[in-house]
């Protein structure tokens, strides 16, 4: 009886841990399409910081030939481009 009670215990545990990794995993992956609040509360930043970030992000996919879209959107293959965006942005 102990062992099964241990067990379900033991799954439970388990269900409850993959659940809270999964809202963590899509609270990150939530996408604003530039939307500054949305930024500032999806990442714990103020609404400025999310400005300047995404001000950023316009320059820097600007100068390296591709859209901010493309790059939020991981579409950018590897290359010169996305060489000069990672520069920019400092990552």
């Amino acid at each position: 009886m102990r062992k099964l009670v241990a067990a379900v215990v033991a799954v439970l545990s388990l269900i409850a841990w993959s659940s809270s990794m999964w809202s963590a995993h899509a609270q990150n992956a939530y996408k604003c399409h530039g939307d500054p609040v949305c930024q500032a509360k999806r990442d714990g930043r103020s609404v400025e910081e999310a400005k300047q970030r995404q001000n950023l992000l316009n320059k820097c996919a600007r100068s390296a030939g591709i859209s901010a879209n493309a790059w939020a959107a991981h579409t950018v293959p590897a290359g010169p481009k996305a060489d000069r965006m990672r520069a920019c942005m400092g990552t």
